[in-house]
C-alpha cells in the first residue's frame, strides 16, 4: 500500500473488554480482517491479548492494551488516554452498552464520532440508558438484541441490525477430521457430538451432557465433546462422572483452530439458557457445512430459521435435545443434507464480507460522506 492511500485512511479506534476467549474477540477478529485497508485503518484497545490479536497484530493492525477494571473512571482515562494518542475518526467499543461506557464517554470527552456495537442482552440499570443517547449510532449484532434494548427509553432511529458473519471461505467442509479424533482417542465408526463455547453456567453444558447421557444409551458409539475453557470445567467433568459417560467424554480444552473440532465432529450443539445475541459456533458450523442443534435463545432462531438448515429445542430440555440428537444420529444422509443447506446459507446471508460492507456503510453514515 503506498504513502498516499495510508494518508487517505480513515481510523477507526476498536475498544475491546474481552478479559478472556469469547465470542467478542472472534468477531472482531473476523471485522478487521475484513475491512478494506484502502479506506479503514484498525487499532485495537484490548483488554486481553491472544493469539488472535497476536495474529492481527503480525498483519499490521496496530495493538494496544489497557487494563480494564470495575472502576468506570479507571477504565476512562485509560480509553481517554489511547484516544488522544491514536486520534481516531471513530470509537468502535465493542460489547454490551454498560460496558461500553467509558469508551463512548471518552470519545464524546476527545468530540469523536462513535459507534456502539451491542454483543448481547444484559439487563441495563438506569445509569447506562443516557449512554444510548450519545452514541452516534448503535449496531446490534440480531434483532433479539434490538428487541432486547428497545425496553428501554432509547433512540431507535440510532439503532441498526447488522448480523455478524464469518469468514466462510476459510472453512473448508471437506477438511478431514482423523488427525484430531485419533489425537483425542476417538475412532473413525464413532458418532461425535460437539459442544463448543466458554464453559460458564449461561452456555447450558451441563443440559447438554445430561442429553449425551440419555444419547449413549441408544447409541452405544455415540461419543461426546466438550470444547472450550472456564469457571465450570471441574464441574462439567465431575457431571460427566456422575452420569456415567465420562469414559465417552472427551474435554478438549481452548482450541485454537476450531476448524478441526468440525471436522472431526458430526454433530454440533449449542445448548444455551439465555442470552446468545448471535453465536459464532452456529456461523462456523454453518460455514463448515455441519448440521447443528441449537436453543431457540437471543439470535439462534435467526441463523437456523427454517428445519433444512439445522434444528431448534427450548432451553433446559435435556430431553427434547436429546429426541431431536438421536433422529439425526439415526439418519446419515438428513444429516448430510441439512449440513449442505447450512454451507450453502452461510455463504448466501452469513460472510463476514456482508457483515463488512454494512458496517463501513454506517461508518460513512456518520462521518456524512
Amino acid at each position: 500500500m503506498d504513502n498516499k492511500h495510508v494518508a487517505m485512511r480513515t481510523r477507526i479506534l476498536f475498544v475491546d473488554y474481552c478479559h478472556e476467549m469469547g465470542g467478542g474477540i472472534v468477531c472482531l477478529y473476523h471485522l478487521v480482517k475484513a475491512l478494506d485497508r484502502r479506506k479503514w485503518e484498525a487499532v485495537i484497545l484490548t483488554g486481553f491479548e491472544n493469539h488472535l490479536t497476536n495474529e492481527l497484530k503480525r498483519e499490521g493492525t496496530r495493538v494496544l492494551r489497557f487494563r480494564p477494571t470495575r472502576n468506570g473512571w479507571k477504565n476512562f482515562l485509560q480509553i481517554l488516554k489511547a484516544i488522544r494518542k491514536t486520534r481516531p475518526d471513530i470509537v468502535h467499543p465493542f460489547d454490551e452498552l454498560a460496558s461500553n461506557t467509558e469508551a463512548v464517554l471518552a470519545a464524546k470527552a476527545c468530540g469523536v464520532k462513535c459507534v456502539c456495537q451491542l454483543m448481547g442482552e444484559n439487563p441495563l440499570k438506569k445509569k447506562h440508558v443516557p449512554v444510548a443517547w450519545l452514541a452516534d449510532r448503535l449496531i446490534c449484532v440480531s434483532e433479539a438484541v434490538k428487541r432486547h434494548y428497545f425496553k428501554y427509553p432509547v433512540p431507535r432511529n440510532r439503532f441498526r441490525v447488522i448480523h455478524f458473519g464469518t469468514a466462510v471461505s476459510a472453512f473448508d467442509p471437506q477438511l478431514p477430521g482423523t488427525d484430531f479424533r485419533e489425537r483425542h482417542g476417538l475412532h473413525a465408526k464413532d458418532q461425535v457430538i460437539t459442544s463448543l463455547g466458554r464453559l460458564a453456567g449461561l452456555k447450558g453444558f451441563d443440559y447438554f451432557l445430561q442429553a449425551c447421557a440419555l444419547v449413549s444409551k441408544k447409541f452405544p458409539r455415540a461419543r461426546f465433546m466438550v470444547v472450550g475453557i472456564g469457571s465450570e470445567a471441574g464441574n462439567l467433568k465431575r457431571l460427566a462422572a456422575r452420569l456415567g459417560i465420562a469414559a465417552k467424554t472427551v474435554f478438549t480444552g481452548q482450541v485454537k483452530r476450531p476448524e478441526k473440532v468440525y471436522a472431526a465432529s458430526d454433530l454440533i450443539v449449542l445448548s444455551s439458557t439465555y442470552r446468545d445475541a448471535f453465536s459464532n459456533v452456529l456461523l462456523e458450523a454453518f460455514a463448515m457445512g455441519k448440521p447443528a442443534v441449537a436453543t431457540t435463545v437471543g439470535g439462534n432462531p435467526e441463523i437456523i430459521d427454517s428445519e433444512k438448515v439445522g434444528r431448534l429445542v427450548p432451553p433446559k430440555n435435556a430431553e427434547k435435545l436429546a429426541e431431536t440428537l438421536e433422529e439425526l444420529l439415526a439418519n446419515e444422509d438428513l444429516r448430510r443434507a441439512i449440513g449442505k443447506n447450512a454451507r450453502k446459507a452461510a455463504e448466501k446471508r452469513l460472510d463476514i464480507q456482508k457483515t463488512t460492507i454494512a458496517i463501513e456503510n454506517v461508518y460513512e453514515e456518520v462521518l456524512g460522506r
